[in-house]
């Protein structure tokens, strides 16, 4: 990343306007709280200007942890029900993500913020959703490790339904700043999105940040969007992909990937891509390019799509990726294909007749960037041809994989192109009066065929979310699990 960012995490919700926990715009303050004791409690919203770890005054009450170190602060009476509550939770989040999931614990801040070393949560009336920030880098190890606290905003669904998985979120964040603050956005988000949903696997509070992802197929799986939408959180089907497919008894590879993205303050190397390609490699012998080949066939058997032989939960994800239809008995057709680097493109061919149709297919590219892989969704590598049987179904994949190896400074996200060319080549029917099949050469005249650029059909995919997770005074952003 060019511009180092201070923080991981703000919740949206609703409006652009209300993005951000300190740089979003101030939330609505809330409806004034009866018997709020002004003379032992602080009534008002707490000013976004705020400095949690110095400005004591609005946080006047605390509970802590009797089995992890954790302090909950928090402003009136009234909510001390609520801060026991996320204790509860927290503990929950440690157990499962520091003992058993193996990441870094939080670092002690050595009374830097709060009373003491143990980390600290702040009940922040007037943000909006929740953030974890950094306080000081730890100056005793050679990789670039933060202290750090969060704050979170108990009204709305963020302090109700979502509360759960919101806290595993942030704490998750907060384990991933005791191995590298300055990785890339989209891993801190993938990474946290995939871990609160092992924390709590019962709940389907990310299922909805899948839709954006899946309604760009062609943007690259580690593309940064900067928080313009739900892609970066998205992309922790990447992830459980890597879970079901590579480690279905092993979910503490997502700390390995961490310890191994490591790095020192002047430098980000090695990256998170460096450490998903070498442990990749290390304990399952595949490659990056292997995995990226694969995750994009599975990724088409979600939601209607399901074949109940890829992901787990895949009937229950609701967005399918999106595609491009053509009809067969249009070819000849010239598709333009055009993804970032590690993105691809789905064209889904409907052969409706009662023959076989067999379709001759060219690749045209010319980029020193990129190689084009073709495969059907089934793992079928398509090299020159490809058979549709009768009354049946065939999707292709086109994935843009880099010629040479990439990691974050060096992956860029410009688009990638070429050209692929589908020709009819025969029809196989059955011989009058035998029961023999036979092959007919199509009778299209390819010379005076138009060819057609951007075959017929359209990308499918419902509408996206229009509220992005924006940084804030240079924090890392969360979005809400609500559309506006």
């Amino acid at each position: 990343m060019q511009v180092r960012m201070s923080a991981i995490i703000t919740a949206c919700f609703a409006a652009l306007s209300a993005c951000g926990g300190s740089g979003g715009g101030a939330a609505a303050p809330p409806p004034t709280v009866p018997n709020c004791d002004s003379s032992i409690e602080y009534c008002s919203a707490i000013p976004l200007s705020a400095n949690a770890c110095t400005d004591n005054q609005y946080w006047p009450f605390s509970v802590q942890s009797g089995v992890r170190p954790f302090n909950v602060h928090y402003s009136r009476l009234g909510d001390e029900t609520k801060a026991l509550e996320m204790l509860g939770i927290l503990e929950v989040s440690w157990a499962v993500q520091i003992d058993t999931l193996g990441f870094s614990a939080p670092l002690d801040d050595g009374g830097d913020c709060g009373p003491d070393g143990r980390y600290d949560v702040f009940i922040w009336r007037g943000i909006d959703g929740a953030f974890v920030d950094a306080i000081a880098e730890n100056p005793l190890t050679p990789h670039d490790d933060y202290t750090t606290y969060m704050a979170i905003s108990i009204a709305g669904s963020t302090g109700q339904g979502l509360l759960d998985t919101t806290l595993a979120h942030e704490f998750n964040h907060a384990a991933q700043a005791s191995d590298d603050w300055w990785e890339s956005a989209l891993f801190f988000e993938m990474s946290a999105t995939f871990v609160e949903a092992l924390t709590y696997p019962q709940e389907d509070d990310y299922f909805f940040t899948l839709e954006d992802f899946q309604r760009r197929p062609e943007w690259s799986i580690f593309y940064v969007d900067n928080y313009a939408t739900w892609h970066m959180y998205g992309a922790a089907m990447y992830l459980h992909f890597l879970s079901e497919r590579y480690y279905p008894n092993d979910p503490a590879f997502i700390a390995r990937l961490w310890r191994g993205a490591r790095s020192t303050p002047t430098g980000n190397r090695p990256d998170y891509i460096d450490a998903i390609r070498a442990v990749l490699l290390a304990d399952r012998g595949v490659t990056l390019d292997e995995t990226i080949i694969e995750f994009m066939q599975w990724r088409w058997f979600v939601a209607q799509f399901d074949d109940g032989l890829h992901f787990s939960k895949g009937a229950n994800w609701p967005t399918p990726v999106s595609f491009l239809d053509i009809d067969p008995s249009t070819l000849p057709a010239a598709v333009d294909l055009d993804a970032m680097m590690f993105g691809a493109n789905y064209l889904r061919l409907v052969n409706n007749t009662g023959s076989p149709l067999s379709i001759k297919i060219e690749l045209s590219e010319n980029d020193a960037e990129v190689n084009w892989h073709l495969s059907t969704v089934e793992g079928v590598q398509i090299v020159s041809m490809m058979t549709i049987p009768p009354q049946s179904t065939e999707v292709m994949v086109a994935i843009a994989l880099p010629v040479n190896e990439v990691y974050s400074n060096t992956l860029t996200f410009a688009n990638h192109t070429a050209s692929l060319t589908m020709q009819l080549q025969c029809r196989t029917v059955t011989s009058p009066g035998s029961n023999s099949l036979t092959c007919h050469k199509d009778s299209t005249n390819d010379d005076q065929a138009e060819s057609r650029k951007n075959a017929p059909g359209a990308r499918s995919g419902p509408a996206g979310f229009s509220c992005p997770r924006r940084p804030g005074s240079g924090r890392r952003t969360r979005r809400s699990r609500q559309s506006p």
